[in-house]
């Protein structure tokens, strides 16, 4: 194995885009929803968590995406879950960006789903 120099120039003349002040942010699946998910007890997301709630604030973090491949495996969130995630955002000083279950395998169908999907959607969003 060799020794390799590396060089690198900072040119302020010729600033590349901003990346904007909300751009930061975590993407966790649908799991941490539920209480005593992974071992956690209680609910993850939760404003009473400042474990969590610290690292948000500190390290600037603005978006939280709950969603990932496991909301089209997994049962729909129980609104306390969303509750808390919320509550938990607004401590953490975050935007939340929520995906809702829209495939319904022959193998966990959900009866239903689409009207599960308008009341969840009117909750998170009322208008």
């Amino acid at each position: 194995m060799g020794t390799y120099s590396v060089g690198i120039k900072i040119d302020e003349t010729q600033p590349g885009p901003s990346v904007p002040a909300d751009f930061a942010g975590l993407s966790f699946e649908r799991g941490p929803l539920d209480s005593g998910n992974a071992g956690v007890p209680g609910y993850l997301f939760d404003p009473s968590n400042q474990s969590l709630v610290t690292p948000f604030r500190n390290l600037g973090l603005r978006s939280l995406r709950i969603g990932g491949g496991s909301v089209d495996t997994m049962v729909p969130a129980s609104f306390e879950g969303i509750d808390n995630l919320f509550a938990f955002a607004a401590g953490a000083g975050t935007k939340v960006i929520f995906s809702l279950r829209l495939l319904n395998p022959a193998q966990r169908p959900i009866q239903d789903l689409k009207t599960i999907d308008t009341e969840m959607a009117a909750y998170i969003c009322p208008t």
